[in-house]
């Protein structure tokens, strides 16, 4: 690896040449789900190439080390312990401001009524030990599932700084420079831009997929056939179509898009909607237009659930049995979105883990990521002329939240989570999720059966 390296680095310059280097390293990586387009799940090459791929990254942000301090004979066993190591230590050198530690069952947790700002603001064991609470009205509890929750010693907006432990808040880190960023040795805070800029904009350019979904939708050209409402076929297949929905819905938990709904509902929900088909084509009859035509531009194809990496194999199944019908098929629409998560999931889990977990150096700089990409339009500009930043991408992958499947949306909440230490990402947080509000709004209701 120091080969290929040096061999960036002495051609093209050191930040230009591994600027290039991490975006060929992004490129390789839409190659390869390109290449792999027909598998809908991730394989053991796939998570095989992702890991590589995170490897390179803390190689590129160790760059400058790792040529002055290795020989270029140095194996991938020896260089990939060095870098950890090295982002380990600049991780352990940082006054850390905010405690951010996140709780697992059996925790204890603290709560202080002079000193919390609500009910949900509590502190860890050792934060509270370690700070003055005499004479206040405290309890704890423990912690009974893996839900989440995080120490908020050090955060200003949530506890009462005079309740910080010694190792939090603003005081413990007086003595350095207030941009985190600099907190990092300074080779290490330019090369660490250059990689998280470029895998935040690969996230943002991944989550715009979308999601997968098992739709029911009419053969729109076998609708065409002359009294196709009183062929006997036609209302066979709605007959077995709501038997098989109706066998399928507890296996497969469906559910219009993303509204939780009971079994009686969805079959209320699908009889409505062959009717709405059925309306539909005898109208257009009448009218003397193709019924294909019309139900094609105006009844949307039926919704049943998400597709899910739990209940894929379910849905292949029912996809497969119906695959012989004249008059509607179920089919797995956009299938090829669940593995391309997979890539998303695990790039925002690398973020969070090696880099942001512990450090406010690294949760910033992926602030300025998500925050300060190119404008797009006036409003963008605007922004970051007044605030600084344009909202970009964090205000596009806030609006495709809805549309990711559950495992790779958790795993980006999980990283926001984490940001959210940072006050300047809480700021700008604020302002995207405002700014995209109603676009949501209106996202959800579109997903609404109807």
């Amino acid at each position: 690896p120091l080969r290929e390296l040096r061999w960036w680095v002495e051609n093209y310059g050191e930040r230009d040449g591994l600027s290039r280097l991490t975006a060929t390293l992004i490129t390789a990586l839409h190659l390869h789900i390109e290449e792999h387009a027909e598998a809908v799940v991730q394989s053991e090459l796939s998570k095989d190439f992702l890991e590589m791929l995170c490897l390179w990254f803390e190689h590129i942000i160790c760059a400058r080390q790792l040529l002055a301090k290795l020989p270029d004979t140095a194996t991938w066993p020896e260089t990939t312990a060095f870098c950890k190591q090295m982002i380990q230590n600049a991780i352990d050198s940082e006054p850390q401001r905010v405690c951010s530690r996140s709780f697992r069952a059996g925790d204890i947790v603290w709560n202080c009524k002079q000193c919390q700002k609500d009910t949900t603001c509590v502190l860890c064991q050792q934060c509270f030990r370690d700070s003055d609470h005499e004479g206040h009205d405290v309890y704890f509890y423990h912690v009974m599932t893996n839900a989440g929750g995080c120490c908020d010693c050090g955060d200003a907006g949530a506890w009462d700084p005079r309740g910080f432990c010694r190792r939090h808040g603003e005081a413990a880190s007086a003595r350095r420079d207030p941009d985190p960023c600099l907190w990092l040795p300074g080779d290490m805070t330019s090369t660490s831009r250059i990689v998280i800029d470029q895998v935040v904009a690969c996230i943002s350019k991944l989550a715009a997929v979308g999601s997968a979904d098992l739709v029911l939708e009419p053969i729109y050209h076998k609708m065409d056939t002359p009294h196709v409402l009183q062929s006997a076929e036609f209302n066979d297949e709605v007959k077995r179509l709501k038997e098989r929905v109706s066998r399928a819905s507890p296996g497969l938990h469906l559910r219009p898009r993303t509204e939780s709904r009971d079994e009686m509902a969805v079959a209320i929900l699908l009889l409505n909607w062959f009717g709405k088909v059925k309306r539909c084509i005898a109208t257009s009859a009448a009218k003397g237009r193709s019924p294909g035509l019309a139900l094609k531009e105006e009844v949307e194809p039926f919704v049943l659930t998400a597709i899910t990496l739990q209940n894929m194999s379910k849905c292949m199944e029912i996809v497969h049995e119906t695959r012989g019908y004249l008059h509607f098929h179920l089919v797995a629409r956009n299938a090829s979105s669940i593995r391309v998560s997979l890539f998303t999931e695990h790039l925002a889990k690398w973020l969070l883990k090696s880099l942001c977990a512990d450090s406010d150096a690294f949760s910033r700089i992926t602030c300025y990521a998500l925050t300060e990409g190119e404008p797009t339009c006036a409003d963008e500009t605007s922004d970051a002329d007044r605030i600084g930043g344009t909202l970009v991408p964090l205000k596009r992958l806030i609006v495709q939240d809805l549309q990711l499947p559950d495992s790779c949306g958790k795993a980006l909440r999980n990283l926001y989570i984490r940001l959210l230490v940072d006050s300047l990402f809480k700021q700008r947080f604020a302002m995207a999720f405002a700014k995209t509000y109603r676009e949501c709004a209106f996202a959800r209701v579109r997903r609404l059966p109807v």
